[in-house]
């Protein structure tokens, strides 16, 4: 994980005391040059950059969100999903060590949703940090053969 926008986001879940400065909200993301692109108000979602990377913030409950997605594949028809899993857990694996170094050790993990992670949506796998500031998830997430593959890092406050 060689991404200063990342290391800035976990950055702020480890050391910053004010919980209005986290990167779920809008001035905090701009503070950490974040730029938004898109918005759909109707879904409540926006879309953000920062050099290459893309995140989306959003809300569902009481909880606030700001998702950064690390790597997305849209499989060609027939193609090898046993090599495709192989390579999305390996790299879901250096980034979750790589998290932990940063954060920690995480507070669970879960596969294919045996356990409940604190965002909507289905998840081959996923790997929570708690903590009062809030919630780091990384995501490994394929709901279904027409659907991409989608590795995420999720900054999560709120309940």
């Amino acid at each position: 994980m060689n991404s200063d926008a990342i290391s800035d986001l976990l950055g702020w879940f480890v050391g910053l005391d004010d919980l209005r400065r986290a990167p779920t909200n809008e001035s905090a993301l701009l503070d950490l040059g974040w730029v938004e692109v898109r918005a759909n108000d109707v879904a409540g979602w926006k879309e953000w950059r920062r050099g290459t990377e893309s995140g989306y913030s959003s809300a569902f409950e009481d909880v606030r969100a700001f998702e950064v997605v690390l790597k997305i594949l849209w499989p060609e028809e027939g193609a090898n999903f046993g090599s495709l899993y192989e390579l999305f857990e390996a790299e879901y694996a250096g980034l979750v060590a790589s998290v932990e170094g940063r954060v920690g050790a995480s507070t669970y993990s879960s596969e294919f949703d045996e356990r409940p992670v604190p965002m909507p949506g289905q998840f081959d796998r996923a790997t929570v940090w708690r903590s009062d500031r809030g919630t780091v998830v990384v995501s490994f997430q394929h709901e279904d053969k027409e659907a991409p593959l989608r590795m995420s890092l999720w900054l999560l406050t709120g309940r």
